[in-house]
């Protein structure tokens, strides 16, 4: 299930998403006709994305400057059928998919053994460090400090859980910025059982993660493109000795400025925001040998789009 919020760019797409199918796959892959609720899993991801549908549809009924894909998928549990089938039809008709997310569990907050967390979220932003995903985990980071301070994030620099996936791989995969997002605490008994039912679901806690994902549609859908072709080239001319960097990229439509973002390459997070004004040079008095960086295009409205990193990422090799 599929809904599109078009925008005025509709070549650019965001898509959030949670997956409706449910089984009892702890106890018997094969029943089809014994009760599975799926309450937690993923009917809290179902039910977040709906709302941030009519939400949207309702506050921006003429779209922002990206398109909002909001995706209700089945087959996840069969192996990420409808994500799958989405990554790729999209790729395939020359769609640019600036991000590709999911809520999956999104409503537990009491572990079996009764810890209790209701004040924090994880995401999940595959490797390697300055992939598309992490770019997203960090945006995803900054905005909830902004939106929602007193609603920790807890970034996980992995593609997901151990030994497990969600709908945001494909996206992943076929080189898009995913990203998951989970609540804090998991009880492994309630998954995949007929136990995952309503009564053990926290609604106030979906609804904060909602909020964080819709901090996240908003400003994303808002923000002009992400600068493209960024190059790091070394300054070998200025008395320097190799120490400042030329830093250049394309101009972005609808952008009023750029910034530049710096972090020691130990660091999670950006640690310094440059103004780089109008153009797209800049010269970073820096050296780059011992930073990760990025650039970032800025709307009229302060939207900030996703960082370009430079150097550029490393593919990610998958066996």
């Amino acid at each position: 299930m599929l809904a599109w919020l078009p925008g005025r760019d509709t070549s650019r797409v965001i898509v959030m998403g949670g997956h409706y199918d449910s089984c009892r796959c702890s106890l018997d892959s094969f029943d089809g006709t014994g009760d599975a609720p799926g309450a937690d899993d993923d009917g809290t991801g179902s039910s977040a994305v709906m709302e941030l549908a009519r939400v949207f549809s309702r506050r921006y009924p003429h779209g922002l400057d990206a398109t909002i894909i909001f995706a209700v998928y089945s087959g996840e549990e069969l192996g990420l059928l409808g994500s799958t089938h989405l990554a790729q039809r999209l790729h395939q008709q020359g769609y640019h998919v600036v991000a590709g997310m999911t809520d999956d569990i999104v409503g537990n907050v009491v572990a079996e053994n009764g810890i209790v967390d209701s004040m924090s979220v994880r995401i999940f932003a595959a490797d390697p460090d300055n992939s598309p995903s992490r770019e997203l985990g960090r945006y995803v980071w900054a905005l909830d400090a902004l939106y929602e301070p007193d609603f920790a994030v807890l970034p996980v620099f992995r593609a997901d859980r151990v030994r497990r996936g969600g709908d945001h791989m494909p996206f992943v995969g076929a080189g898009d910025a995913g990203l998951r997002f989970t609540e804090r605490l998991e009880d492994y008994q309630r998954q995949h059982l007929p136990t995952d039912d309503f009564a053990h679901v926290n609604f106030a806690y979906t609804a904060r993660v909602a909020r964080l994902n819709g901090a996240t549609v908003g400003a994303l859908a808002a923000a002009p493109a992400t600068p493209d072709s960024v190059v790091a080239t070394r300054d070998l001319t200025d008395g320097a000795g190799g120490q400042h960097w030329h830093i250049t990229w394309k101009p972005v439509a609808g952008a009023v400025r750029y910034e530049v973002l710096t972090r020691t390459t130990t660091a999670p997070t950006y640690e310094r925001v440059l103004d780089a004004g109008t153009g797209t040079t800049f010269t970073l008095e820096d050296q780059l040998d011992d930073l990760s960086g990025g650039v970032r295009s800025v709307g009229p409205d302060g939207a900030r789009s996703l960082t370009a990193t430079f150097p550029p990422p490393v593919p990610l090799v998958t066996r």
